[in-house]
């Protein structure tokens, strides 16, 4: 039945490779199922974006609500969901201005456009002639256009060899997700905080991974108490029910683009009520404590496999010797025993459950994960899925 189901996707889909062979048809809280019936951890929560859960009930209600209300307005016109949800997004950041944008992607690109502006207007850069460190390559795109100079992310140095007179901003990450985990050294924000000021720069720090407690933190970067001029914030803003971002910044900056309007209605009321539901539930606090927790006790896992375990928050990647087996072939092993993971790298894998997780399903994933690394034998489908 599964290999129906995925044949006749591929016939009519583009690229419709996905990693695991399972259909989906269901989600509730950390817990997902198959066409088949069969249940899933997943540990995976959409690229570490789905923080509140599959169908969290406070959210879905909101959902409801405002569907039966006001869905989509022409962004010209004022509606009644826009300013509590602004609001809340800059009491969080202590930002004076915020967009509600569709897309991270669409963020990005509002808040170099208001930097690019900011460099002509308030450093005198001459246009076209501005320049943005950013610290992912692909930040823009597969291909890095011109204006942008590319860091290390965590090279300070770099970053400071990097600063010109026409430098307008700096664009980093507090943590990076990119074939792994990467956790740069503590101080690393505060010292490129500090860059810009003394170099008239703007800070942009894009939380759209790290960000909404994912990494133990409301926003990542509050572990260097530090104050960026804009912050990205991401894909957990939809609640689990649709992609949308926001972009928060201080008024000079922000007021130098004409992007955001006044949104979506049906965004602006999911994305308010995640924000409280963050706060309500004590969910950065509870990726704090079950992080730490899940981090300690994967590292006590004794394996010849495991070259390194690193995280924060509920945010883990495990890098294994590439002369055992690849992360996908584990993440399928995993797949049978009951976990969803995403491999991201040939010899990483990435755990990122819901924050909603409990600390028994977090024991019931650590005792298939132990046998997994230990290099136990694939289990067969039939194992029991229940703990």
């Amino acid at each position: 039945m599964m290999k129906d189901w995925i044949h006749h996707e591929a016939q009519w889909a583009v690229h419709a490779d996905a990693d695991l062979p399972i259909v989906l048809s269901r989600g509730q809280g950390v817990w997902l199922w198959d066409i088949e019936g069969r249940r899933y951890l997943d540990m995976n929560a959409a690229g570490a974006t789905l923080n509140y859960g599959h169908c969290h009930p406070k959210i879905l209600g909101s959902l409801l609500r405002q569907a039966g209300c006001l869905s989509l307005c022409s962004h010209s016109l004022h509606h009644d969901q826009l300013a509590a949800f602004l609001e809340m997004v800059c009491l969080m950041t202590k930002m004076d201005k915020a967009v509600l944008t569709g897309s991270v992607f669409e963020a990005r690109q509002t808040v170099v456009e208001a930097a690019q502006l900011w460099g002509g207007q308030k450093k005198g850069i001459r246009c076209g002639r501005t320049e943005i460190i950013i610290t992912t390559p692909d930040w823009q795109g597969s291909s890095l256009p011109s204006g942008f100079r590319s860091v290390p992310f965590g090279d300070l140095k770099a970053v400071e060899k990097a600063i010109t007179p026409s430098t307008c901003a700096v664009v980093t990450q507090a943590i990076q997700d990119k074939a792994g985990l990467t956790i740069p050294s503590k101080g690393y924000l505060a010292r490129i905080s500090d860059l810009c000021r003394e170099n008239n720069i703007l800070l942009i720090v894009d939380e759209s991974q790290s960000g909404l407690g994912r990494s133990g933190k409301a926003l990542a970067y509050q572990d260097e108490n530090i104050q960026p001029d804009a912050v990205i914030l991401g894909q957990a803003l939809g609640g689990g029910f649709l992609t949308s971002a926001a972009l928060a910044g201080s008024k000079d900056l922000l007021s130098l683009t004409n992007a955001g309007g006044c949104g979506s209605p049906f965004a602006a009321a999911i994305g308010l009520t995640s924000l409280q539901v963050l706060r309500e539930e004590n969910l950065s606090e509870r990726s704090a404590e079950l992080g730490e927790y899940f981090l300690n006790r994967l590292r006590h896992i004794e394996s010849p496999y495991i070259h390194d375990i690193k995280g924060q928050g509920l945010w883990i990647s495990i890098e294994i010797d590439p002369n055992w087996r690849t992360a996908q072939s584990l993440c399928e092993q995993l797949m049978y025993m009951g976990i969803l993971a995403d491999a991201s790298s040939e010899t990483t894998i990435c755990l990122a459950p819901p924050l909603v997780i409990a600390h028994e399903e977090l024991d019931w994933a650590l005792v298939r994960l132990y046998q997994a690394l230990q290099g136990g034998g694939i289990l067969p489908i039939q194992v029991p899925l229940v703990f």
